[in-house]
């Protein structure tokens, strides 16, 4: 969608159809999304509708807020009295993305866990449906998906997992770090921890191999490389399923 107003005039009708409907948290839930948000008040209203929108609905929302100094709190309090799915965690000081998303995975129930960034969405209303159902039929470790920029039609261009029919294992994931280039260099590195579906277990295993001092790094885009490169080297078995389900929407306001 090419801009904020067109996205939240599609949520605000989309999501009639869940109008009254309450969805309690269970003790397992099947997923569990982690939303690290830091001064994230004109994204994060259209962030959990899209995740209300999903057709499975067993999930726990797992905010870390990373000590906003915006209105991202009562904008979340206020979700919560009618979400009781929402679980709030609040950083005592700011710590970062790193921290904040290791945070909310140690701190997951669910068997599965997706990382979703806090002005980003699902454009799909079967996304958890779908993933789950292809972890669970080929117990895998993990899975990767499309995505894409707002504003444009184009998806980015997945060449991570190679041959995207086939279960991927060891130790040919280990090598799912880096892609290469037209010219056959090895250039792009391939992990964005936001469109993959990961077993929970799996990805807390991979975080407690980082050490304690580098979780309060307050890095600007190498979080996810750290994360990834560890998944990969923890987990057995993942897979590709070449649907678009996750959107980078790269700064957009929320309308009221």
């Amino acid at each position: 969608y090419k801009d904020s107003i067109e996205y939240w005039k599609m949520i605000e009708n989309d999501i009639l159809y869940n109008k009254n409907k309450i969805y309690n948290l269970s003790n397992n839930p099947k997923i569990s999304i982690i939303i690290p948000v830091y001064n994230g008040e004109g994204f994060i209203k259209g962030t959990i509708i899209s995740i209300q929108n999903q057709d499975l609905k067993d999930i726990e929302i797992i905010i870390i807020d990373d000590k906003s100094t915006d209105n991202s709190i009562n904008i979340i309090k206020e979700l919560m009295k009618t979400e009781p799915r929402i679980v709030l965690y609040e950083n005592q000081e700011n710590k970062g993305a790193l921290y904040s998303k290791t945070r909310g995975v140690l701190l997951a129930k669910g068997k599965y866990v997706m990382i979703l960034d806090e002005d980003d969405f699902y454009s799909q209303r079967d996304a958890f449906s779908c993933l789950y159902s292809e972890a669970e039929k080929n117990n895998l470790d993990f899975l990767g998906f499309l995505a894409r920029h707002s504003g444009t039609r184009i998806a980015r261009k997945d060449e991570t997992f190679g041959d995207k029919k086939r279960i991927i294992t060891q130790p040919e994931l280990s090598n799912l770090m880096y892609y290469p280039s037209s010219d056959g260099r090895i250039h792009r590195f391939a992990g964005v921890m936001a469109d993959l579906f990961i077993k929970t277990s799996v990805l807390q295993k991979a975080i407690r191999k980082i050490d304690e001092k580098n979780l309060n790094s307050h890095m600007i885009c190498h979080d996810d490389f750290i994360l990834f490169f560890l998944l990969t080297r923890t987990a057995y078995s993942a897979k590709y399923v070449d649907r678009l389900f996750y959107i980078w929407f790269d700064a957009w306001s929320y309308v009221n």
